[in-house]
């Protein structure tokens, strides 16, 4: 016996790392065909129903499309990192959006078992809500949130009304709302290049009141702005005391 040494201590054989649950992931986005606002990237696993989602902002998007893929596959990447921190992932799932391509290849040459299709459930549910509240951090109305109960109902139509009011707010104050659209489209040049009429007239709509395009909330006062725009003669209507949001 080595001197000083306790003839009845132990000698402790090295713990065996746990193994890691194994699940697998799902990876979607939202708002990439919506005019205003960035999008969302989120994650989701059925196996332990567990949500993470990352924003990229306007700015964000308004790259090259090379950029933007670059941009997604990051946040693929914190989204991977979050779950493989606890979990084994046995295969990653992504949406089958063009703007996953290089995440795809990227996750593919390090050796991920990478499935494509559409995703639908639980994180297309989640990914929606977290799209509006996208929006309203961005000063739009609590209002977008109505939309959700169409888009529940059929996604197309809801997605086509909330993109109307979408543009319809920023048609309001072009000069700084602009910044929150993505610029890489017609419809951004025709705005950045138009001019908006406004003028005052009687509210003549109060059994079917008119919508504020800038609060979200109908218009029951005696009188509204009428707004027109220069490009495309589109009239939408506001309170004449409706208080710009701050961007």
């Amino acid at each position: 016996m080595v001197k000083g040494e306790n003839e009845n201590s132990k000698i402790e054989k090295p713990k065996k790392k746990k193994s890691k649950e194994k699940i697998k992931l799902l990876i979607d986005d939202a708002g990439s065909g919506n005019f205003v606002g960035g999008m969302v990237i989120a994650g989701w696993s059925d196996d332990i129903e567990e949500y993470k989602s990352i924003e990229l902002s306007p700015e964000k998007y308004n790259e090259t499309f090379a950029n933007i893929q670059e941009a997604v596959y990051s946040a693929v990447k914190k989204i991977i990192n979050y779950f493989s921190n606890d979990y084994e992932l046995i295969s990653i799932f992504l949406c089958q959006s063009m703007l996953f391509d290089f995440s795809s290849d990227k996750l593919i040459e390090d050796g991920c078992v990478v499935l494509r299709g559409k995703i639908e459930g639980e994180l297309q549910n989640l990914i929606e809500y977290d799209f509006m509240n996208h929006l309203k951090k961005l000063g739009l109305p609590k209002y977008v949130d109505f939309f959700m109960k169409i888009i529940d109902r059929d996604k197309n139509l809801g997605y086509r009304l909330l993109n109307n009011f979408c543009v319809n707010y920023v048609k309001v104050d072009l000069e700084n709302r602009l910044k929150l659209c993505k610029s890489q489209s017609k419809l951004y040049l025709d705005l950045k290049n138009s001019v908006l009429h406004r003028e005052i007239v009687e509210n003549k709509f109060k059994k079917k009141p008119k919508l504020c395009c800038n609060c979200g909330h109908y218009i029951y006062d005696t009188s509204l702005y009428k707004n027109t725009l220069s490009f495309e003669h589109n009239v939408f209507y506001t309170h004449i005391n409706c208080r710009m949001p701050k961007h």
